[in-house]
C-alpha cells in the first residue's frame, strides 16, 4: 500500500512541478526521481548533507529523518551516474521511480488535454446519415 500511495504522491508532485515550471520554461528532460533508503546513520547523514546543497542538482521531494525510511530525490542529469556509483559503493539501496521526469511531464500534459465536445463527433467514423444530420 505504501508504494502505491507514494507513486500517487509522485504523480501529483510531477504535475504540480509541471504547472509551476512550465511557466518558467525550464526543461526537466533526463532528470530522474530516485527513492533512496538509508540503512545506517552514515547513510542518513549523507542524505541530510545532500539535502542542504543549493546547487540545484538534487531536489528532495521527500526527506527522510530516520534509518530504513526512504527519501525521494530528483537528480539532475550531470550528477546521476556519480550518485549511482556512490550509492552502489556504500551499499545504500535505491530505485528509480521516474527515469525521465521531463518525458513524464510531457505525457501528463498530453493526457490532460481533452477533446472538446464539439470535436468528439469527428474522433470516430460517422456514417452519411449522421454527417447529414450534423450539417442540417
Amino acid at each position: 500500500m505504501y508504494a502505491g500511495f507514494g507513486i500517487s504522491i509522485i504523480c501529483v508532485l510531477v504535475h504540480l512541478d509541471y504547472v509551476f515550471l512550465s511557466e518558467q520554461g525550464k526543461s526537466y528532460d533526463e532528470y530522474s526521481l530516485f527513492r533512496i533508503t538509508p540503512k545506517n546513520q552514515s547513510h542518513l547523514d549523507y542524505l541530510s548533507n545532500l539535502s542542504k546543497t543549493t546547487s540545484g542538482e538534487y531536489d528532495f521531494w521527500l526527506l527522510t529523518t530516520s534509518v530504513n525510511h526512504p527519501a525521494d530525490v530528483m537528480i539532475a542529469p550531470p550528477v546521476k551516474q556519480g550518485l549511482i556509483r556512490y550509492l552502489n559503493t556504500v551499499k545504500m539501496p535505491f530505485s528509480v521511480l521516474i527515469d525521465n521526469i521531463g518525458e513524464k511531464i510531457k505525457e501528463d500534459k498530453l493526457s490532460s488535454v481533452e477533446t472538446p465536445p464539439a470535436l468528439e463527433f469527428f474522433a470516430a467514423y460517422q456514417d452519411i446519415e449522421d454527417v447529414s444530420d450534423l450539417i442540417n
